[in-house]
């Protein structure tokens, strides 16, 4: 939980950056800013559905939906986050 709260912190803090600085962005970096900050933005929805289904039985239709979240969030979600919040918070902070 203190995992997705962090997430979710860093998350507003880019939208914030985003909004403050959105109108000195041209269309292009606009558009690439959001699209860096889609990765994060997955890494929170899978934690969230992971979290919704509590413990499932092996089988059902949630234990598949937290099996598939859990692959996304520890082997392919990470280090696209990372790279793409971070450059995104480069976009953001030299448009300011």
């Amino acid at each position: 939980m203190p995992i997705l709260a962090a997430l979710g912190l860093v998350f507003l803090l880019a939208v914030v950056m985003g909004c403050r600085s959105w109108r000195r962005l041209t269309t292009g970096k606009r558009i690439v800013s959001v699209l860096l900050l889609m990765p994060l933005f997955l890494m929170i929805l899978c934690f969230a559905l992971s979290l919704s289904c509590g413990k499932a039985a092996l089988g059902s239709a949630c234990y598949d939906r937290q099996f598939v979240t859990g692959v996304l969030m520890v082997f392919f979600l990470p280090l696209p986050a990372l790279l793409g919040t971070a450059a995104a918070f480069g976009i953001f902070i030299r448009a300011r």
